[in-house]
């Protein structure tokens, strides 16, 4: 036979010989063999392993710099009322905006030590709102070394400090949309707040609250600073994308394969067998009871949840037996040796047996 002859076997004549130079471009492998080139070393986890990092470098980052950025950019908000920070109709910012062009610095005191601490010189003081203070923040309000405007104020402090102020500077407006986003443009309303916040050349500006001792404000918002509310608004953002992002279904449910199956038969004998070698009586009693009276009352078409002062009635009539024979046999007091219990099942069972007979 003929043909053409096998390649050389480099390792035939010395098996300790050198392995063939690679070819050009080759690299050698893990084994020492040379890899072709254009071949890849390790198929699929490499490639699987680059693109999870690139969708993490592609999304992670701009989506960082987004927030950190408008975390950084946006102007600080919030949603109390008459608060100079508060862009909505019952807040007081826009108010503050047209001092603050018109040449009044515009101070927003988060407490009533803080508003106290910068009410001097040629200042005022604007206490807003009606919330109840304590009586140390009346004393504190009412040591303030400037003008004094009271907007829409509680009762109590507008009595304490017309009594522990002089008449000349303090003014009360009881009308609060005076002051508001969503009342100042109608009719003269502009005029008269510009009139009584923007005579000096600083405006303290301090919304009513209860502080406690510390003079800290009372709640959890309180306790944080002003950005808190936004961060936390953009957290849960970013957690909902990335959970829709991620969350996605890695196909249908797949059971688990049991191991061996028991015929119910055989189950039955060996929770009974079990139930002999711990001397369970009662145990066993209460499952021959349920199991009979849910068969019954299935018979006579009584549903699992009936009454069993129902579901005895029924099989009474059925039987035309007495209910006290019923009763004594389904709710009974539990057998207390084997030869009561095995008694209690030739009874149940003769009992299913009339429920059953037509």
């Amino acid at each position: 036979m003929t043909g053409s002859p096998a390649p050389a076997n480099p390792y035939a004549t010395d098996p300790f010989a050198a392995p063939p130079s690679p070819a050009a471009g080759a690299v050698p492998g893990p084994n020492g063999f040379p890899v072709p080139p254009g071949a890849r070393r390790h198929p699929g986890r490499p490639r699987k392993g680059r693109a999870a990092v690139a969708w993490i470098l592609g999304l992670g980052i701009p989506l960082g710099l987004a927030l950190t950025m408008t975390a950084l950019l946006t102007v600080p908000t919030d949603d109390t009322w008459l608060s100079v920070g508060n862009p909505a109709p019952d807040g007081a910012r826009a108010v503050a905006q047209v001092l603050g062009r018109n040449g009044v610095t515009v101070i927003a005191a988060p407490s009533t030590a803080e508003a106290v601490a910068q009410s001097f010189g040629d200042t005022t003081l604007a206490i807003a709102g009606s919330a109840e203070v304590s009586d140390t923040q009346q004393e504190l309000y009412a040591t303030a070394e400037c003008d004094v405007v009271l907007i829409e104020p509680d009762p109590y402090l507008r009595e304490y400090l017309e009594s522990s102020i002089p008449e000349e500077r303090l003014r009360v407006y009881e009308d609060a949309e005076v002051f508001t986003n969503g009342g100042i443009t109608d009719g003269d309303r502009a005029a008269t707040a510009l009139r009584a916040l923007g005579g000096h050349r600083r405006l303290v500006w301090n919304v009513a609250g209860w502080e406690d001792d510390s003079g800290t404000p009372t709640g959890m918002w309180g306790l944080l600073p002003p950005w808190a509310e936004l961060a936390t608004l953009q957290l849960v953002i970013a957690a909902a994308g990335a959970a829709l992002w991620r969350g996605r279904r890695m196909g249908r449910i797949v059971p688990d394969e049991l191991p061996v199956t028991v015929p119910a038969s055989e189950v039955t004998v060996g929770l009974g067998r079990l139930y002999r070698r711990s001397q369970a009586v009662g145990h066993a009693a209460a499952a021959l009871r349920a199991g009979a009276a849910t068969r019954a009352g299935a018979a006579l078409g009584l549903g699992w949840s009936s009454e069993p002062a129902t579901l005895v009635a029924g099989i009474a009539q059925a039987t035309s037996r007495p209910e006290a024979n019923v009763r004594e046999l389904l709710y009974g007091p539990a057998p207390v040796s084997a030869g009561q219990l095995a008694a209690l099942a030739r009874d149940l069972d003769q009992l299913e047996k009339e429920v059953l007979s037509p």
